[in-house]
């Protein structure tokens, strides 16, 4: 009940802080109609895998392929029908189950530790994306590709009832290609792509961290604004 509460309260938070960015987004660009902008909002859900870093051998033992969730909201800015510039802020929930044996040194023996535990992690995160753009008729395929400059809102490990927050604040490189279906103002979004995380203190310093990868899906809506 009390992982429960704390991870419900950060989800709010973090969702209050989407709302509030997309508010100031709209907001800005009542005075940038002149400009070629998309904002779009979309939800979507990614398949996780995981990749342990230490000093030592790390051997993966087993970890599931438990499916987390993301939203985003992004303004594309057009330079030309060829080239755009994203800005998104997002933000991920992934729950995954992993068992880890790694080596370490206590004194002067060399010790060997196991370790199992559902991990819940959020993320919320910045990216600059360059787009590359072609349309035909109400299609345009896209595919663009960059940084995410991200931060772990919410780390939770089950096994010993523990939670991390702010621990590591990792750099992200996305790449995602889709379709947009629009009319002259408003489309839907479908969205494919990869993202591979830097590392994420999960147990201390001096323990393993753990990066995670994704394979995301998404939909959304978009708007158009200014001239096409």
């Amino acid at each position: 009940m009390v992982f429960f509460s704390l991870a419900t309260n950060t989800t709010f938070k973090t969702i209050r802080y989407l709302l509030l960015t997309c508010s100031i987004l709209c907001i800005g660009s009542v005075g940038i109609k002149a400009q070629a902008l998309e904002i779009d909002l979309s939800h979507g859900f990614h398949a996780n895998t995981n990749k342990f870093y230490h000093s030592s051998s790390v051997e993966t033992i087993y970890q599931s392929s438990t499916a987390g969730y993301n939203y985003y909201l992004g303004l594309t800015h057009s330079f030309n029908k060829h080239f755009s510039l994203r800005t998104e802020i997002g933000y991920t929930s992934t729950k995954t189950l992993f068992t880890i044996a790694y080596d370490y040194t206590e004194g002067s023996v060399d010790q060997r530790e196991f370790f199992s535990s559902y991990l819940y992690n959020q993320k919320i995160h910045l990216g600059i994306l360059p787009e590359l753009r072609a349309s035909k008729g109400l299609v345009t395929a896209y595919l663009n590709g960059g940084i995410l400059y991200t931060t772990d809102i919410y780390s939770h490990l089950a096994s010993v009832n523990e939670d991390r927050v702010h621990t590591t604040d990792p750099i992200a490189l996305a790449c995602n290609g889709g379709v947009i279906i629009a009319g002259s103002r408003i489309g839907a979004k479908l969205n494919i792509g990869y993202t591979r995380y830097g590392e994420t203190e999960i147990l201390g310093i001096f323990k393993p961290t753990v990066s995670f990868r994704h394979i995301n899906f998404g939909f959304g809506v978009v708007y158009k604004i200014g001239k096409s």
